[in-house]
């Protein structure tokens, strides 16, 4: 198809115009373009017994990956001359492990409960009927753990690649029971896709820590054992919650994220359930993260507006995403993951699909020129999470959950320059 032969060209020309732009290919256009790239192609080759997306879906992924890549024209420093020194910097250590314990203690009531289910696809389903209506396990749970979670598994990525010392192990140790205690707890696999993408990713950009080489070469290569099984564990998942019980590390891969291409064409194809056309959101799907929390706080406590739990964006997503739909031949079926194109089609139309990519290609781009100018270890992170979002975009969007937000907090919380007396370093 002409169109896939053009997404993989335009991928291919950018992949070159953006090491001229940042002096390496180290950069986040190569990471987004060989991805999504790869992506389109497999799907065109339609492997599995998938449905093949249509010439629509292929035409918003095109229109999507020009918006992104031409934001490599706003690059105003070359990704070559980043170099991030570690000395100085502070992490609370101390801090991090409360709220990871804090973490399980909060999720555990759900883990015996996860525990004990035959089926681990009805596990989240039940839960979140008894989130509906209360609140406090919404903040127990979404607002605070997943957060920590996440927070946990960047930072823990980060001082396993590049520090020393048993503070290293706790925080990483800690973080492996968060993943899986939240794991068994909702019945997914979600946190083990991100800890996984987020230990590639600091493996990827290892080049811009000036730190010791001959460290961080073990650790890389420990550190695939821990995909490894993480692999493994959530093939065995997949495998327990499928009709199919020969299920594959590939069948998995497909369904989930070549899957994803054909739940967002099966959106596209029928408006009338997936909304599409319908009354734009203007932002409140794409940027819910940082709207929803604002939104219920002028409701439940100033009383400025009538906002309702089931006005939230990511609950106007999430009353279409969560219902399981057809993606393929022989009952394959998936819920979810539509990709980052469904809620910025909601938010603006066709407008977003061009948009919003150039919005977090200039981001990227605008945290780079920071990190060069400042030397941030918190700004390196906040890079590396959106350089995550930007790549698992093509399962879906993390800005229509809370616990990005919540992580960008809770990191510039933990690695504040100025906390002196929690000084990480390799005495510890």
């Amino acid at each position: 198809m002409i169109i896939v032969a053009l997404i993989v060209i335009v991928c291919l020309s950018f992949i070159v115009i953006a090491h001229t732009y940042n002096g390496t290919y180290k950069n986040h256009y190569t990471m987004f373009n060989v991805w999504w790239g790869s992506l389109v192609l497999i799907s065109y080759l339609n492997l599995s017994p998938l449905n093949q997306p249509s010439l629509y879906t292929y035409i918003i992924i095109l229109l999507g990956t020009i918006g992104f890549n031409i934001s490599v024209f706003t690059s105003k420093v070359k990704m070559s001359n980043i170099k991030v020194e570690l000395g100085g910097f502070r992490i609370n250590v101390t801090l991090l492990v409360i709220f990871q314990l804090i973490a399980i203690f909060f999720i555990f009531p759900y883990f015996t409960v996860g525990l004990a289910a035959d089926d681990p696809a009805s596990v989240k389903a039940t839960l979140l009927d008894t989130f509906t209506g209360n609140p406090i396990e919404v903040i127990k749970i979404y607002w605070f753990s997943e957060p920590v979670i996440i927070t946990s598994i960047i930072l823990s990525g980060f001082l396993f690649y590049f520090e020393r010392g048993a503070a290293v192990w706790l925080v990483l140790i800690l973080t492996i029971i968060n993943v899986l205690v939240f794991s068994v707890a909702f019945g997914g696999r979600i946190e083990m896709f991100r800890m996984c993408f987020i230990l590639l990713t600091f493996s990827y950009l290892k080049g811009f820590v000036l730190a010791d080489k001959e460290l961080v070469k073990k650790r890389i290569k420990f550190s695939f054992l821990f995909i490894v099984a993480f692999i493994i564990i959530m093939t065995l998942v997949t495998q327990k919650r499928s009709f199919d019980n020969d299920v594959s590390f590939y069948k998995t891969f497909n369904i989930y994220f070549i899957g994803s291409f054909s739940l967002f064409d099966n959106f596209l194809n029928n408006p009338h359930i997936s909304m599409i056309g319908r009354d734009l959101l203007f932002g409140r799907a794409t940027f819910a993260s940082f709207i929803d929390p604002f939104l219920l706080f002028g409701s439940k406590v100033l009383h400025i507006n009538d906002l309702t739990t089931k006005d939230m964006g990511v609950n106007i997503i999430n009353d279409v995403q969560e219902k399981f739909y057809s993606v393929g031949k022989e009952g394959y079926q998936m819920n979810a993951f539509a990709t980052m194109y469904y809620p910025f089609i909601r938010d603006y139309g066709m407008i977003g699909v061009l948009a919003i990519p150039f919005l977090l290609g200039y981001i990227l781009n605008k945290l780079v020129y920071l990190l060069f100018k400042f030397n941030s270890l918190y700004i390196f992170l906040i890079y590396v999470l959106l350089c995550y979002i930007m790549i698992f975009a093509s399962n879906r969007w993390e800005f229509v959950n809370f616990w990005p937000f919540g992580a960008i907090a809770y990191l510039y919380i933990l690695t504040n320059k100025s906390r002196s007396n929690v000084y990480l370093d390799s005495n510890i």
